[in-house]
C-alpha cells in the first residue's frame, strides 16, 4: 500500500533550467542558483512559468542561458556566480574561499557581456 506525503510536503526544483517547466507542472518552490545573482529576472522567469506564458519563459530563458552554460562548464554555479557577483560590484574581486581558483579572465569577458546583452544588471 502507497502512503501519500503529508498535506505540509512541498515539491520544489533546484536546477535552474529545468525551473520553469517543473514550475508549470506544479513545483510549489524554485531554490534558485542564478536568482540570487539576479533576483528581478528570477521573478519574472517564475511568474511567466506560472502563468504558463511560454512566450515569456522562453525569452527569459534565453537569457540565462549564457548564465547557465556557464555553469554547465565549470561544473556547478559557485566560480561563476563568485564571478558575476564581482562583476556586477556586489563583492570583492577575491571572493571565493581556498582552494576554489576563479573562471578564467576569458569566461569572466563573456559574463560581463552576457549582463550587459541580457539586461542582467
Amino acid at each position: 500500500m502507497m502512503k501519500s506525503l503529508p498535506s505540509s510536503i512541498q515539491i520544489g526544483v533546484s536546477g535552474d533550467p529545468t525551473a520553469a517547466n517543473a514550475l508549470k507542472r506544479g513545483a510549489k518552490i524554485w531554490y534558485s542558483e542564478w536568482g540570487g545573482i539576479f533576483p528581478q529576472k528570477a521573478k519574472e522567469l517564475l511568474e511567466a512559468a506560472c502563468a504558463r506564458d511560454e512566450e515569456k519563459i522562453f525569452h527569459l530563458s534565453l537569457q540565462f542561458e549564457p548564465f547557465w552554460e556557464m555553469s554547465r562548464h565549470y561544473g556547478g554555479s559557485i566560480r561563476p556566480i563568485a564571478a558575476a557577483a564581482s562583476i556586477l560590484k556586489l563583492t570583492d574581486k577575491n571572493n571565493l574561499p581556498l582552494p576554489l581558483m576563479p573562471i578564467s579572465v576569458k569566461d569572466q569577458d563573456k559574463l560581463k557581456r552576457a549582463i550587459v546583452e541580457n539586461n542582467m544588471n
